[in-house]
């Protein structure tokens, strides 16, 4: 957990958005001096709020996750892996209003459901072919 970092990203999205502390202790509904902390860098935001923030700010909450320290850094190259058509379509939805991305979660989410349940069904029945063979 990198505070110095968090303080300075949060204090950056702040002035480019004209807000004070209040104004942000307002929108997460926390005490000013919370926010006054983060900024210092004596504390860091609990998860909900930071994700609160980046829903606020505009950006991606795993990354702010990461940031507070809250999450652990993605694999380098993670997002690298995928088809570079995906990658932008990600960014978009990135910049999509609150409710137009739940539309696209009620789409993708069950497709997801069925791609891991599947997964696991190939493993599970590795696994029995592996026992057999043993036998």
């Amino acid at each position: 957990m990198n505070k110095e970092a968090f303080s300075h990203w949060l204090a950056e999205k702040m002035e480019r958005r004209g807000i004070k502390p209040s104004q942000l202790a307002a929108v997460l509904e926390v005490n000013h001096v919370s926010v006054a902390n983060w900024l210092k860098g004596k504390n860091i935001p609990e998860s909900h709020n930071v994700i609160k923030m980046a829903e606020y700010f505009k950006v991606d909450p795993d990354y702010v996750l990461q940031l507070a320290g809250h999450r652990p850094a993605r694999e380098a190259g993670e997002l690298e892996m995928l088809n570079p058509e995906l990658t932008l379509v990600m960014r978009k939805l990135a910049r999509l209003s609150k409710e137009s991305q739940e539309l696209v979660l009620n789409i993708v989410t069950p497709i997801l459901e069925r791609e891991e349940r599947e997964e696991k069904e190939r493993r599970k029945r590795q696994k029995q072919q592996g026992g057999q063979s043993e036998e």
